[in-house]
């Protein structure tokens, strides 16, 4: 299965956000066959349905709806029907939890990732340390 020309379709159509205060808005991330986009225009999604019934038609690949979801960012309105994909609170990506805002999302990733690498940090610490040894440091 070869995305690269949906990729480049919705990368190239869609408005997409800006991260921080990148000139360049991001539309689309993809890693291997996970696909996620970001729609923050309602006239986004016409573009969006039109891309992927290209595809599918060219490719003969499917897109999965059932595993399909949709989080609102910011203010967006979850009326908005977007190929009748179900509104979620919080989206994994990969091992990143998404929700509406970036502090939300950077306390439900990162509060865990860096307890978790706290912990197995200093136990890697611990178990390393040799108290009968004398370290030095030399500038």
């Amino acid at each position: 299965m070869c995305l690269n020309p949906l990729l480049h379709t919705l990368g190239n159509s869609l408005y997409g956000l800006r991260i921080r205060r990148h000139r360049r808005r991001t539309s689309i991330v993809a890693y291997a066959n996970d696909v996620t986009i970001f729609i923050t225009e309602p006239s986004d999604i016409p573009k969006l349905q039109e891309a992927i019934y290209c595809y599918e038609a060219a490719s003969g690949v499917q897109v999965n709806y059932r595993i399909s979801r949709a989080i609102a960012l910011r203010s967006w309105d979850k009326s908005i029907e977007i190929m009748d994909i179900p509104y979620y609170d919080t989206v994994q990506i990969l091992s990143f939890q998404i929700k509406s805002t970036v502090r939300e999302s950077a306390l439900a990733s990162w509060t865990k990732t860096t307890a978790k690498n706290t912990v197995t940090g200093s136990r890697r610490l611990l178990s390393n340390a040799n108290f009968g040894q004398e370290i030095s440091f030399r500038p």
